[in-house]
């Protein structure tokens, strides 16, 4: 799964809480329960049992990873898609106040 990892402060992304685990030691249990992290899935690249999937067109390799986290615990996240532009737009004025730096 291609994704990444974001931690919420509120209603935005916080970078430096994310970064504050690289370096904290024996803290982490604690820094982690305070501020967990949530992944967010954009792209499925390869399924079990190690089949490329890169060679499929993007509302395959999409479908099956919806299918995959279906019954996924609420801290792994998949990430919104649009082929709309005005949508695209959108997300892309409205999530930046959230933290969110860009739309793939």
């Amino acid at each position: 799964m291609n994704g990444e990892l974001v931690v919420w402060e509120g209603e935005r992304t916080n970078f430096a809480h994310l970064q504050r685990r690289v370096t904290a030691g024996v803290q982490l249990p604690d820094i982690a329960r305070r501020h967990p992290a949530h992944y967010v899935v954009f792209d499925l690249l390869s399924a079990p049992p190690c089949r490329p999937l890169l060679d499929r067109p993007l509302h395959e390799r999409r479908a099956l990873l919806t299918q995959m986290l279906a019954d996924a615990p609420a801290r792994l996240t998949l990430s919104p898609q649009t082929t709309d532009l005005d949508q695209a737009a959108e997300w892309l004025t409205t999530w930046t106040a959230a933290g969110i730096e860009g739309v793939l």
